[in-house]
This record gives C-alpha cells, structure tokens and sequence, in this order.
C-alpha cells in the first residue's frame, strides 16, 4: 500500500513517512 494512505488513515503514524522520506 501507499505510506500517504497510511498516514492519512493514522496521522499519528505519518512520521514514518518522514523516517522513511
């Protein structure tokens, strides 16, 4: 799936998108 997705489903997660950007 798309990590965007994920964090738009769980904001509290959206900083794995950083760690991994």
């Amino acid at each position: 799936y798309r990590l965007r997705d994920y964090a738009l489903n769980h904001p509290e997660c959206s900083a794995i998108m950083h760690l991994i950007d």
